[in-house]
């Protein structure tokens, strides 16, 4: 991040998750009663869909899609990047589905 090579800390609130990743490098995330419940880099965060729920902050919607995903069995890598997760679905789509073959 910019303002990081310049040592400057910026301190962001904001319920607006799907902007948080390019935003920061480190969340807080606070439960309702303003008690720190978790620290770390946002893909870290966003992946605890359970905690996001429990101090009512919507996930991400990859994060979403993620999970929605591992409830059927499928199991991809935390990521915000909607170009990383393309790249995770078009990988396990090469592995799982056959190609068809020209006679």
């Amino acid at each position: 991040m910019e303002h990081a090579r310049h040592g400057i800390t910026v301190i962001l609130t904001t319920h607006e998750v799907q902007e948080v990743p390019d935003l920061v490098d480190t969340v807080y995330l606070l439960s309702e009663a303003g008690e720190l419940v978790g620290r770390g880099a946002p893909t870290e965060i966003f992946a605890r869909q359970d905690l996001l729920l429990a101090c009512n902050v919507e996930p991400p919607p990859l994060t979403r899609l993620i999970d929605a995903l591992a409830d059927r069995g499928e199991r991809l890598p935390p990521t915000n990047d909607p170009e990383e997760l393309a790249s995770e679905l078009m990988a396990w789509r090469e592995a799982t589905i056959p190609t068809p073959t020209s006679s």
